[in-house]
């Protein structure tokens, strides 16, 4: 009672009112940062620019280390992996260096080891395209455990795009089989990211080795 004889009822929140009251917080946080996360395409964005580090960082190593093959692929079943820890895009780098075989005195490639670099979630929509010279553009959509993958090497002397092979495939023990090809030679035009209402594309520039990353739309 107060001093006007009045009942006070000021409880208060319960702690199961609280509790609610959080969780219900969180959820509309959750939803707000998937919605702007799926409008600005941050999963592409990151995914594209981890990709352009990497391929610099192959380039660099191949002109002054040893040969980095670079293989850009989709592991949809990390579990047949020891080295995946999630579903998603991974580029998987072959270290390999030239050595003198002791029986016949020639030079041949020494495998050094094989590093994996996690780039993105599978909610990103990877495609690489190719243009055939007439302008028609070709695009091959990167799909589940090396069905359609993309491996680059580049040349040590002019650091220009030396070998590029489409659809190598993954092995289980995390190295590539790259003589399962659909193409063989080529260099495509872009790779092309696409996550919510966003597109991001890396273009390569055959003539000098070089590629650049922008956002489409």
């Amino acid at each position: 009672m107060n001093e006007c004889g009045l009942k006070n009822n000021n409880k208060g929140f319960s702690l199961i009112e609280l509790i609610v009251v959080v969780a219900i917080m969180s959820l509309m946080i959750g939803i707000i940062s998937l919605s702007m996360s799926l409008l600005f395409g941050a999963e592409a964005k990151s995914g594209i620019q981890k990709l352009s580090a990497q391929l610099d960082e192959v380039k660099t190593g191949s002109m002054s280390r040893y040969t980095e093959d670079l293989t850009f692929i989709y592991v949809a079943d990390p579990a047949s992996y020891d080295w995946a820890e999630k579903e998603g895009y991974y580029v998987v780098k072959q270290l390999k260096t030239m050595k003198k075989d002791t029986s016949t005195g020639m030079p041949g490639e020494v495998g050094l080891g094989v590093e994996h670099r996690y780039i993105c979630k599978d909610n990103v929509a990877v495609t690489f395209n190719y243009d055939d010279g007439s302008g028609t553009i070709a695009s091959y959509p990167v799909v589940a455990d090396g069905t359609t993958s993309f491996t680059i090497r580049y040349n040590r002397t002019t650091g220009l795009y030396d070998d590029v092979t489409v659809g190598a495939t993954l092995l289980a023990d995390g190295t590539i089989d790259s003589s399962v090809s659909s193409i063989s030679g080529s260099v495509p035009s872009s790779i092309t990211m696409v996550n919510g209402a966003k597109t991001y594309e890396i273009d390569f520039i055959k003539e000098t080795g070089k590629h650049r990353w922008y956002l489409v739309d």
